[in-house]
């Protein structure tokens, strides 16, 4: 039966042999003639609780659970496997690995492994045997827009060189939803002229007519050699004849290839499709910019549409920038109300799509910067199900291989921190910053009792109404509702508002009974179409006498 191209089998790029920085061109017929879909579904929750002599600690939930197609009963599919951390603050961790029988109802108790953490916890180890209260029954509603369930604990963790005691009382985890992220796999045949044939195989994932659909390809010449590709588009099909695929770098001979590529024709058959196209690859370049790592700001590394995005690696900026960095402020771009896509000659794209640079800062000139770093609002994009996304940053006249990370539809969310240990940035509403004395000396004042702060978080998604591409200006509430944790008193219904691009602020009033000193503090963002954590990370502090 004659069937739509795949996104699977979008890309093709032909190479053979190994160059000294040479360019080769070079055209392509690759043939699919099968596909595989899997599904993860990703289970994420947070909350907060006592481990009894170690003090309140932020409870995290991150778990998988692979999925096959129709499959029926739901006792068939894979068991939940992943973490259940124990977040004292963004410095000090530690993590137990689960596996989460699946079914319906409650789980028997679960015995779980200290696999090390951070901070004063770095080397960890011991057991923690988990009860967990209607994880996999139908969640319980802790309020108006979010589900729940509840874990408690027992168990010892050692961590340098002292064993302690813990125990967790049952406590409440809030869970915005869960997320699918489905992958198409193809294994297929290429050949090309005048260099040969392979094996590619092409794993990719994507929407439906009106979003953005990306695949990553590793074409296998060797057990030495690949390389690799990626193509992302909006649509069902790309637009043919058109620049629509990087090469974003291989191993062996192809380590740091880049280059381009085009379709030029798909052909369906009953039992196949057919691609057709050129390109041209350049290897053995040298003194490219290489990214090692991209992150939303303070955050996971994932990304997500209208969100602040810290970009890392090595030759992303002149060697002569200065220490203090550069800033967009006088960018002559907010004269007409844009944003700037080039910095003093810095440029990074999302998947094909300009970003807009606020930032960056360079490891030679800035000891506060210990690799390069640049800072970018990633733009506006349809995004349907979590898909890869190629970032490519331009230096001048040169650009890095594409770097391959998660984009999800809708929310990434993450607080602003003043302070590597978690210290959300947040003002009281004279202007005055929020925070404990020791914080910044004589302008840093804990927050009180039924006071209302002002707090700042980025990754909430655009506007209600939506947002222009690349406006300087941005504004309305956020589409879903916010719930926070504090300590161990829940908020829900906070008044939160997109206040410029990328940019949310949340009035957050001070519960009743919340205990002074350093309280964890964490807040969820649903419900949303699938996609994102949709909780802030754990581990973030909010001060209050």
């Amino acid at each position: 039966m004659n069937r739509p191209v795949s996104v699977l089998a979008l890309t093709a790029i032909v190479v053979s042999g190994a160059f000294a920085q040479k360019t080769t061109n070079f055209t392509y017929t690759i043939t699919i003639t099968d596909e595989k879909v899997t599904t993860t579904r990703h289970a994420e929750g947070s909350g907060v609780g006592s481990l009894g002599a170690l003090g309140l600690v932020n409870i995290h939930v991150e778990l998988a659970q692979g999925l096959a197609p129709n499959v029926n009963p739901p006792s068939a599919l894979e068991d939940f496997k992943g973490t259940i951390s124990f977040v004292f603050n963004r410095l000090d961790s530690f993590d137990v690995a689960v596996t989460v029988p699946n079914g319906n109802g409650n789980p028997p108790p679960i015995n779980g492994t200290i696999t090390g953490g951070k901070g004063a916890y770095q080397g960890a180890t011991g057991s923690v045997t988990f009860t967990i209260t209607g994880m996999n029954a139908t969640q319980p509603r802790t309020g108006t827009f979010f589900g729940g369930y509840q874990i408690a604990a027992t168990g010892s963790v050692t961590a340098g060189g002292k064993t302690t005691t813990l125990s967790l009382s049952a406590s409440q985890v809030i869970s915005p939803g869960s997320r699918d992220d489905s992958l198409d796999t193809n294994i297929a045949a290429f050949t090309m002229s005048p260099l040969g044939s392979g094996t590619v195989t092409l794993a990719g994932s994507g929407g439906n007519d009106n979003t953005r659909q990306s695949a990553v390809t590793t074409f296998k010449f060797n057990d030495t050699d690949s390389i690799i590709g990626f193509v992302s588009f909006i649509g069902d099909e790309p637009v043919l004849n058109t620049t629509w695929g990087v090469i974003v770098g291989g191993t062996g001979a192809y380590a740091g290839a880049t280059g381009s590529f085009t379709i030029a024709n798909v052909a369906n058959a009953p039992d196949s499709v057919t691609i057709t196209g050129s390109g041209a690859i350049t290897t053995g370049a040298t003194g490219l910019p290489v990214i090692t790592e991209v992150t939303t700001a303070f955050g996971k590394a994932e990304i997500a549409p209208n969100s602040w995005t810290v970009i890392k690696g090595n030759n992303l900026v002149p060697a002569s920038t200065p220490a203090t960095g550069v800033v967009w402020s006088d960018a002559p771009e907010f004269a007409s109300g844009k944003m700037p896509t080039t910095l003093q000659n810095i440029s990074v794209t999302v998947s094909g799509v300009p970003a807009y640079v606020y930032f960056f800062c360079s490891a030679a000139t800035d000891p506060s910067c210990p690799v390069d770093q640049i800072n970018v609002l990633t733009p506006l994009d349809t995004i349907g199900d979590p898909v890869p996304a190629a970032i490519v940053v331009t230096n001048g006249s040169v650009s890095s291989a594409a770097f391959v990370v998660t984009e999800v539809s809708f929310a990434e969310p993450s607080f602003l921190l003043f302070s590597t240990k978690g210290h959300v940035v947040g003002v009281h509403l004279d202007g005055s910053l929020l925070g404990p004395t020791s914080l910044y000396p004589g302008l840093s004042t804990p927050a009180k009792v039924g006071e209302t702060v002002l707090l700042f978080g980025i990754g909430f998604g655009t506007p209600k109404g939506g947002a222009t591409q690349g406006s300087a200006t941005q504004a309305g509430a956020v589409q879903a509702g916010v719930q926070c944790s504090i300590g161990n008193k829940v908020v829900q219904g906070i008044p939160a508002n997109i206040i410029s691009p990328g940019l949310a602020q949340f009035n957050l009033t001070i519960p009743a009974g919340t205990p002074s000193g350093d309280n964890l503090i964490f807040c969820a963002v649903g419900p949303f179409p699938p996609g994102g954590s949709g909780h802030t990370p754990a581990g973030n502090l909010i001060t209050v006498q």
